[in-house]
């Protein structure tokens, strides 16, 4: 009966920290996902509200520059105010109950446990690396387009209000960084 006993334990936690691991997966997707799609809305609000300036207000201006900090501004408000607030909850969260699991487990199992999760990663690290190679490539080639789109829209932006092409840059921007904030999502993911 106490072979019973711990073998039910034993699968019981076993099945606990697969669903931890589980855990773990989607609050990196949420937090990835929430944060990639964060930068997209202000960086595509930025550059839509300069769209909607009047010519005036790029005289004097930098245009180049308008358009390295639009994209640069929009990332750091995430990476370093949003990010790290949401991957502290998460993890507090996360930790708390990994160790409650861990506490009324044997030291056997938790080793089993830790041997398993450790070889399982390691599997998908090697199954995926090619894959995060791709993904990586992406990210460069959509990030180098929205780079150039903005650019293109503000250096130019006098001629662009001329012709009344805002909306086409605002498109052509919005794909691009949609696409990259799906590719980083993905590479962080498998990451």
């Amino acid at each position: 009966e106490r072979a019973y006993l711990l073998t039910v334990f034993g699968v019981a936690a076993f099945v606990l920290i697969a669903f931890n691991a589980l855990a773990q997966v989607a609050r990196i997707y949420f937090i990835e996902s929430f944060a990639q799609k964060l930068i997209h809305t202000l960086s595509q609000r930025l550059l839509s509200n300069y769209m909607r300036q009047p010519i005036l207000f790029f005289n004097g201006e930098n245009t180049g520059e308008l358009g390295k900090s639009l994209l640069d501004d929009s990332k750091e408000v995430v990476r370093y105010a949003v990010r790290p607030l949401l991957a502290i909850a998460s993890g507090c969260v996360s930790g708390f109950v990994v160790v409650a699991i861990l506490l009324k487990t044997s030291a056997t199992i938790t080793i089993a446990g830790i041997l398993v999760t450790s070889a399982s990663y390691v599997l998908f690290y090697v199954s995926t690396r090619k894959h995060m190679s791709k993904q990586g490539a992406k990210a460069v080639e959509h990030n180098a387009g929205r780079h150039r789109i903005t650019r293109e829209a503000l250096l130019g932006v006098r001629d662009v209000k001329a012709l009344g092409a805002e909306r086409t840059f605002e498109l052509e921007y919005s794909m691009r960084s949609s696409r990259l904030a799906e590719s980083l999502v993905n590479s962080t993911m498998l990451n």
